[in-house]
């Protein structure tokens, strides 16, 4: 059965990255700071924190995700589906 594209809706996670750390691990290196369900907001938000950690070891950048209602992901929606 196809997906339902109305069940979830385009989102932008702010994700921050620090750079000061060492770690190995890029998992303990990036952060989420927030998801908006605007671009112009998130791209605003990166931008603004960017100047204003300039000098602290870190970056922020946005990246395009998807929202689900509450209790499904892609995964979980797929699964209800097959069980049908």
């Amino acid at each position: 059965m196809a997906k339902d594209p109305k069940r979830r809706e385009q989102a932008f996670a702010v994700l921050r990255v620090d750079d000061f750390l060492n770690a190995e691990c890029l998992e303990h290196r990036v952060s989420v700071k927030e998801v908006v369900r605007s671009l112009q907001i998130a791209e605003r938000e990166v931008t603004r924190l960017n100047e204003l950690n300039r000098d602290k070891g870190c970056r922020y950048f946005w990246q395009s995700t998807r929202l689900f209602p509450p209790g499904e992901s892609f995964g979980t929606h797929e699964a209800a589906e097959d069980d049908l």
